[in-house]
């Protein structure tokens, strides 16, 4: 078919529009960035109560479906404006000034089917400058009926300083790692978890850990992956809850002073790697093509 100059011109011109646009998306959202998939739950503590600054003491569902607080005994955890990640929103404070134990933070039991048997959990933390330690807390659990998955940090013999244990176990068989501190106070820090379910008695579980400092602009770490083991020994139940700030203790019986402080935000739960939020990217439009002669 000849292409009259009309069609021509009609044709050039949607090439470029569409180049155009092609460019715009990649400005606004770096693929460096961008989440690998879209999670199926997501709480970002936007919007999910009424004021800022809230200390919520009953139980509330989250706009995530989250529940807020999982428990109701010795209540630390808040809503609150003071930090977050992204900056200038809310974020899930708990507050351990004056305790030595309880349970906080927020639960999400009757998982959707789809995240009976492998679950990647991102969450962002940042614990607040001069953190004191010891104290045990249990930052994301992951259970099945009779058996669980744990990230905790912990405090180091009185030490003001402290260590990460990941660990699981079921019907009394359990895998577990202990990694060097990854936090720093003051800073945020993207972290990501998969928890793949064994078989009943097999190693054919998985996990694996991906963290970053993301105020320092600091490298992706990519530092446990265990993609055949055991976790949860002979138990066949599937996964079912997800918390996240669960139990915590103080094993020296000290409470918590003023800077003993952690703040979570920018929960997501999904079947696949879920990757980090994108970074104030720059949503200056391009400018439109100059001095193009269409022949």
């Amino acid at each position: 078919m000849k292409l009259t100059e009309k069609t021509h011109s009609s044709r050039v011109h949607s090439i470029f529009g569409a180049i155009f646009a092609l460019c715009l998306v990649a400005l606004m959202f770096p693929t460096s960035t961008l989440p690998q998939t879209v999670p199926q739950i997501v709480e970002d503590f936007e919007g999910s109560l009424a004021l800022p600054n809230l200390d919520f003491r009953g139980g509330s569902t989250l706009l995530g479906g989250f529940l807020f607080p999982w428990s109701t005994v010795y209540q630390v955890t808040a809503i609150s404006n003071e930090r977050s990640f992204p900056a200038g929103g809310r974020s899930l404070k708990a507050d351990y000034n004056g305790f030595t134990e309880g349970s906080i933070g927020i639960s999400k039991s009757n998982l959707p089917s789809t995240l009976g048997n492998e679950i990647y959990a991102r969450f962002y933390i940042q614990l607040r400058e001069g953190f004191k330690y010891p104290l045990n807390q249990k930052i994301l659990l992951v259970e099945g009926n009779g058996w669980y998955f744990n990230h905790q940090i912990q405090g180091n013999g009185g030490n003001n300083n402290h260590y990460t244990i990941i660990e699981s176990e079921g019907n009394r068989t359990g895998w577990q790692r202990y990694t060097g501190n990854i936090y720093t106070p003051g800073k945020w820090f993207y972290v990501e978890y998969r928890i793949k379910r064994n078989s009943s008695g097999a190693s054919n579980g998985a996990v694996e850990r991906w963290w970053r400092n993301v105020s320092d602009d600091g490298p992706l770490n990519h530092d446990i992956e265990d993609l055949s083991v055991n976790l949860i020994g002979n138990n066949a139940n599937p996964i079912n809850a997800v918390r996240f700030l669960a139990t915590y203790s103080s094993p020296d019986g000290v409470p918590g002073n003023a800077n003993t402080i952690i703040y979570l935000d920018s929960i997501a739960v999904g079947t696949a790697r879920i990757g980090e939020l994108p970074q104030s990217p720059d949503r200056t439009p391009p400018a439109a093509p100059a001095g193009l002669r269409i022949q």
